[in-house]
């Protein structure tokens, strides 16, 4: 079973593919036709009976107006009167405010028209519905590895998946609901880091009351640390369809997160494409926070990014007068281009570039390396994607240090059962005695950048959205970019005893 690094998913069917970037709904390209039955209008959740609630008799409001004054007072004593009643309503002046500054949720800093723009797109993949259909669901791990407490078996369900989130609802329980005029809330999955099997069949062993009963066309989900999700689909075109639907949500999902990293690099390194590199003699080390595919839990480490030796010696000095040409903005303190080196003390001292791998790698030490140079717990190699996690909220960019790479684990302990297979690696740098936050965690993402050669790097970023190695490529622009990602593409079936679904439209 292949494993794609991109949307961090894996499938043994061949017809449902890691699509290619160029293929992105992003750039307003047709649906793949295994999507046939593919509905991505805006999520609504499946229409269930609801109880019609009575409407109460209207009464009268009571008037907040003062009372008239007294009849038998002089006009302009009525008039002082009224004036003194109405200064005694209102609130003082140190608790007024006008009404553009009343204290509301969305009464936040404008943002920047560059991350304006990739907001919009990330509200509109969140409700991007991708797949929807009915299914047969077990619970067969929990994170923890163990069995659950209660054990379900398999139960019909109907699943919908819009954005990277993963709708369930329990069909028994939403039959019930309907006999009591109720509705029944989904239970979520957040399958942006999940790892996807198809497995085929699966023959559940006989108990004391049932006969032994096998299930076909069957995929696993496996989202957070070594759980183990079980859907049954009612036919293989079906299979396939939840297969490419897994796959292309989270890689859509990752593609969005790249052209987000790069709007954060373009506003806060002015443009950032003459920035120089942060590795100093091919290397970057600090404290770090990892969370390793297939873990929960966050560990403390010390990370050592490392360029590879022979990338660096294929760089030639035609390559660096080309790059210098083309950017004579780039900086000449780059120490890609230009490396500042001592000629006294270079006589006596080796070259520290001696000291890096044949190929780039980051390795994970319990504690700053000494010259004992000891053991990694774990490495992490063949990078293809590291860019910055957009933040639950828009207010949390500025505050936000959450990093996700794709690679190939390396065959170590820690690694457990990632042993030499793609995956995932989130990390958060150590800001202590860090200047800002947004700086530490470019200066660590431009590292990684340089180290594996990514997005243009170590030369210049690229920004040309028809340049299939730039973090802006396929970026969707005009006036219907958001429409592009909630485009329905066929009417699906809908649910059972509903009468259709709400959120499905045929075009």
């Amino acid at each position: 079973m292949s494993l794609s690094p991109s949307s961090h998913t894996q499938t043994a069917s061949t017809s449902s593919s890691t699509p290619s970037r160029a293929s992105s709904f992003f750039a307003g390209a047709s649906p793949p036709n295994k999507l046939q039955r593919t509905s991505m209008s805006y999520h609504q959740p499946p229409p269930q009976q609801r109880p019609t609630p009575e409407r109460p008799v209207p009464q009268a409001q009571p008037q907040n107006t003062p009372p008239p004054p007294p009849p038998s007072l002089p006009p302009q004593q009525q008039q002082q009167q009224q004036q003194q009643q109405q200064q005694q309503q209102q609130p003082p002046p140190h608790l007024q405010q006008p009404n553009d500054q009343q204290p509301s949720p969305t009464n936040e800093a404008p943002l920047h028209p560059e991350i304006r723009s990739i907001v919009s797109l990330t509200m509109a993949h969140t409700q991007k519905i991708y797949f929807s259909g009915p299914l047969v669901h077990k619970l067969d791990r929990n994170p923890d590895g163990q069995k659950p407490h209660k054990e379900g078996g398999w139960r019909d369900v109907w699943a919908q998946l819009y954005g990277t989130t993963l709708s369930i609802w329990d069909m028994g329980e939403v039959k019930v609901a309907n006999q009591q005029g109720k509705e029944v809330p989904p239970s979520y999955v957040n399958v942006t880091e999940a790892f996807v099997h198809v497995l085929g069949a699966i023959t559940q062993p006989a108990t004391a009351t049932s006969p032994p009963r096998k299930y076909t066309n069957v995929i696993t989900l496996n989202t957070a640390g070594t759980n183990l999700l079980l859907f049954s689909c009612p036919t293989t075109q079906d299979l396939i369809s939840w297969a490419a639907a897994f796959r292309l949500s989270c890689w859509e999902k990752s593609r969005l997160e790249e052209m987000y990293t790069a709007h954060l690099i373009r506003i806060t390194l002015n443009d950032g494409r003459s920035t120089p590199s942060t590795l100093i003699h091919g290397r970057l080390e600090g404290w770090v926070r990892v969370r390793i595919a297939g873990q929960t839990g966050w560990k403390k480490l010390w990370m050592s990014v490392s360029a590879g030796n022979i990338a660096n010696a294929a760089r030639s000095s035609t390559d660096v007068a080309s790059v210098s040409s083309k950017s004579p903005n780039i900086s000449r303190h780059s120490s890609y281009l230009s490396p500042k080196k001592n000629r006294i003390s270079g006589l006596f001292s080796r070259d520290k570039s001696s000291d890096l791998p044949d190929r780039a790698n980051i390795s994970l030490y319990p504690a700053p390396r000494g010259k004992d140079k000891k053991k990694p717990l774990l490495t992490f190699d063949a990078v293809t994607q590291a860019f910055a996690v957009y933040p639950e909220r828009p207010k949390l960019i500025s505050s936000s240090t959450l990093l996700k790479l794709e690679g190939t684990y390396g065959n170590d302990e820690m690694c457990a059962n990632m042993k030499n297979r793609e995956g995932w690696m989130l990390m958060m740098p150590d800001l202590e005695g860090a200047r800002s936050v947004s700086g530490e965690m470019l200066k660590w993402l431009i590292a990684i950048h340089d180290a594996f050669e990514l997005y243009g790097r170590p030369k210049v970023y690229s920004w040309d959205p028809r340049d299939s190695v730039s973090m802006m490529f396929a970026y969707p622009i005009g006036p219907e970019k958001q429409v592009r990602l909630t485009t329905t593409i066929h009417h699906h079936s809908p649910l059972p005893g509903s009468g259709g679904c709400r959120g499905a439209r045929s075009t």
